[in-house]
């Protein structure tokens, strides 16, 4: 999956908003310590999409995001 709103998102709150939206009740299991390789957080770019897509506009990653899961939970089943 290949998802950027120009925002750093931490993993651990990547994986706590998967779980709210998919309405997950257990933790999410981490070794509460950074693993050489792993990054902590995530930050990409969206310059060049801005750039060739002229869309200025601020990205909504939680709606986003839901729309993403939805789509997969219906195509997976």
């Amino acid at each position: 999956m290949n998802v950027a709103s120009g925002e750093s998102l931490a993993i651990e709150t990547l994986a706590k908003k998967i779980q709210r939206q998919l309405g997950i009740n257990k933790p999410a299991v981490s070794l509460g310590k950074p693993q050489t390789g792993n990054p902590t957080h995530w930050l990409a770019s969206i310059d060049r999409y801005q750039k060739l897509t002229g869309d200025l506009s601020v990205a909504d990653f939680d709606g986003d995001l839901q729309e993403c899961l939805r789509t997969w939970k219906e195509e997976i089943g």
